[in-house]
């Protein structure tokens, strides 16, 4: 977990969500990268199906991930997939998707459990 604005996740997962999501999207105009995001839309004055992401946890949790979520507006109205590769081998939700995650501490047992934010 991050306070930093987006998720990051090792290339090969990264790479993996862009190209589901490229795939899922071929009706939206792409555009070319923006600073750190490399998977980038038009979608301004038009109405679009945004297919939604989902993270899937080892404990068996899903949590669904609307698009207001995880696209970020850069500069000039660009919509952008708000997910970045890591530089290491981690992986880590940021804040942006966080918004829609129950995150749980237990400091007795060490451990953390995610889950839907239903508030």
């Amino acid at each position: 977990m991050d306070t930093g604005t987006v998720s990051s996740f090792r290339k090969v997962a990264y790479e993996a969500l862009c190209d589901a999501f490229v795939a899922k999207t071929t009706n939206v105009p792409r555009l070319p990268g923006v600073e750190m995001f490399d998977t980038c839309y038009n979608l301004s004055g038009f109405v679009y199906r945004i297919p939604i992401i989902s993270f899937y946890f080892s404990s068996g949790t899903v949590v669904n991930i609307p698009p207001n979520y995880f696209l970020i507006v850069a500069d000039g109205g660009i919509s952008c997939l708000a997910f970045a590769s890591s530089f290491s081998d981690l992986s880590i939700i940021g804040n942006v998707q966080q918004k829609q995650i129950q995150i749980t501490i237990d400091t007795a047992s060490i451990s953390a459990g995610f889950g839907p934010n239903n508030c």
